[in-house]
């Protein structure tokens, strides 16, 4: 497993499929601009992507082997890059994607069994959902990179019915989850970023 390599904060927000963690990352970007960061969102997809639409130009260009396409318009830059081999790609490639002058803080979604530090959404709904994954949800929950549990269960519940003693915010307080982000990216440093 490999550290991660990026002179900015990254954070993953990590959880089973079903359980939130889109909803939660859109509720807390405008809260995070709001306080002046710049956030950049990777998101792990466990599907096929295609951003791209049969017919027009880009998508012609890639179909006929173009290894990677970049579209620039005036508001958006959009990059498509063919992977020779399917497999799952390194976190550090896909932040070498990400200028760090254009950014403060970089949220990953999914990748939740990397090492990088991450919070760790958990409902009580999922609990009963996956009953079978408790002794996975255990090692997720208790690695040293899962820096807090955010949760609609109480310190004590989830410490009963997990294991943890990690810090636990409530999902239902979106403002506590901003504070600790922000508590995250101020004591945080390129230092021990980048000597993890």
């Amino acid at each position: 497993m490999s550290t991660i390599n990026y002179p900015k904060p990254v954070l993953g927000i990590a959880a089973f499929s079903g359980t939130g963690k889109t909803q939660l990352i859109v509720q807390l970007i405008p809260l995070l601009k709001q306080c002046g960061l710049r956030v950049a969102v990777i998101k792990h997809a466990h599907h096929q992507i295609d951003i791209d639409k049969p017919g027009k130009d880009s998508y012609k260009m890639r179909q006929s082997g173009a290894a990677a396409v970049l579209l620039a318009s005036d508001k958006r830059i959009a990059l498509m890059i063919e992977k020779p081999e399917p497999g799952a790609t390194e976190i550090n490639e896909l932040l070498a994607l990400i200028k760090p002058e254009l950014v403060d803080l970089v949220l990953v979604e999914g990748y939740k069994n990397l090492p990088h530090d991450k919070l760790f959404l958990f409902r009580h709904a999922i609990k009963d959902r996956h009953q079978q994954l408790d002794d996975d949800v255990c090692h997720i929950m208790n690695q040293a990179s899962t820096l807090a549990i955010v949760s609609d269960l109480d310190t004590d519940s989830l410490a009963a019915c997990l294991k943890t003693d990690k810090t636990v915010l409530d999902i239902n307080n979106i403002n506590a989850v901003k504070d600790f982000i922000l508590h995250y990216c101020n004591t945080t440093t390129v230092n021990e970023i980048n000597n993890d």
